[in-house]
């Protein structure tokens, strides 16, 4: 048997604009990915309008706040290729705080997302 249908609000998610459906849907997979920005570059990626106060507090959300207070250059701190300057909980930690602040955020899918936690 072939069939079936995902529905967001009572509506098959094949009408409804691509735009919209990606603007509600947060993803985190087992291996985010962070570019060689610093932190508040990587965090804005999913909102250029964040603030530093909002990255702080979603920081502490996901219990990075400790891990944030040793960087000697804060939210300038450059993480590296590929986040290669963060252990594999860290990374993971970044991403689920980084799908927090995107605006329009109504569900989330976490693919292993904490498999590696620290």
């Amino acid at each position: 048997m072939q069939g079936g249908a995902v529905k967001w609000n009572g509506h098959d998610v094949r009408d409804i604009d691509p735009v919209q459906l990606r603007n509600v849907l947060g993803y985190v997979n087992q291996d985010p990915v962070f570019f060689n920005f610093s932190l508040r570059d990587n965090m804005k990626l999913v909102n250029e309008e964040v603030t530093d106060q909002q990255i702080m507090d979603v920081l502490s959300i996901v219990d990075l706040n400790h891990w944030f207070s040793s960087l000697s250059h804060g939210l300038d701190t450059e993480l590296g290729n590929m986040g290669d300057k963060l252990s594999g909980g860290q990374r993971q930690r970044l991403a689920v705080a980084r799908i927090l602040l995107k605006k329009e955020l109504k569900f989330l899918i976490l693919d292993e997302a904490t498999a590696a936690l620290d």
